[in-house]
């Protein structure tokens, strides 16, 4: 498909004569590098991704930064629209449905240079690691890790405690990482294998928000778990979740997200 056809495909979900509208964005108080600066500087990929994405359905992005927690009792309530990054959960499912956001993560295992390596999650049986609160742990716990979960644990405060000894291990975002790694090309880190490979990533958007329409999904399977891919709700055409989806789809096929991409990480 022409670039110009997906312009058009998409200026066509937008009414000519549309209101203009606000979407809500909301982020924890720390910083995730280079997507978002700490709180409360907004700067960054999401901000510049999710501006652009809005603006072409005649929205503006709106950001707030709060604590996790606050921020996750917000799209509980509505008064959230959407997470930029949100990791699927059954104990999400209820109140988030969930939109491929162009971008792709990995969950990826740090250590000192001395540890030893890591390939699987068992590797790391009777030692400690660092993780940061609502990040998946792919039962970590039941093979004998000693997890230890820490409420908004940026990526150089758990590095400071890695070269304290005050853990062994730290698993995080990839890509976060990566760009660490490489602006700090002395660091006593190392990336290990563990723990999953670079998946889509997905943005959560409340289902209690005022800008929330569903109709039920043909496709659902209620024999089966439920999953991203399985899910009893499918957007409405005409709501605002849907065109924000559209809006993203079409900035990452005309390698708008990867342009992006470069600019932040190269």
């Amino acid at each position: 498909m022409s670039k110009n056809l997906c312009v058009l495909l998409l200026l066509a979900l937008v009414p000519i004569f549309a209101n203009a509208c606000t979407l809500t964005m909301g982020y924890r108080t720390s910083e995730r590098v280079p997507l978002i600066q700490k709180a409360p500087d907004n700067s960054g990929l999401y901000k510049d991704l999710y501006s652009k994405a809005s603006a072409l359905i005649n929205c503006t992005l709106r950001i707030v930064r709060l604590p996790k927690k606050r921020i996750l009792h917000a799209m509980k309530d509505g008064t959230i629209d959407f997470y930029p990054g949100f990791n699927f959960s059954l104990e999400r499912q209820p109140y988030t449905f969930y939109v491929p956001n162009g971008l792709t993560t990995g969950l990826k295992v740090i250590s000192l240079n001395k540890s030893p390596e890591v390939r699987r999650i068992e590797d790391m049986r009777e030692r400690s690691m660092l993780v940061p609160n609502g990040s998946p742990t792919y039962g970590a716990a039941e093979k004998g890790v000693i997890v230890v979960v820490v409420e908004n644990l940026e990526l150089s405060r758990a590095i400071e405690m890695l070269e304290q000894e005050r853990a062994d291990y730290y698993q995080y975002q990839s890509d976060t990482i990566r760009y660490y790694l490489k602006r700090n090309p002395n660091s006593k880190i190392k990336i290990h294998p563990c723990c999953s490979a670079e998946e889509p990533m997905y943005l959560g958007f409340s289902k209690l928000s005022p800008h929330y329409q569903r109709v039920d999904n043909p496709k659902y399977r209620s024999d089966l778990a439920l999953t991203i891919n399985n899910e009893p709700d499918k957007l409405l055409p005409e709501s605002l979740p849907y065109k924000l989806e559209k809006s993203l789809k079409y900035l990452d096929d005309s390698g708008f997200i990867d342009k992006l991409e470069k600019k932040y990480y190269e």
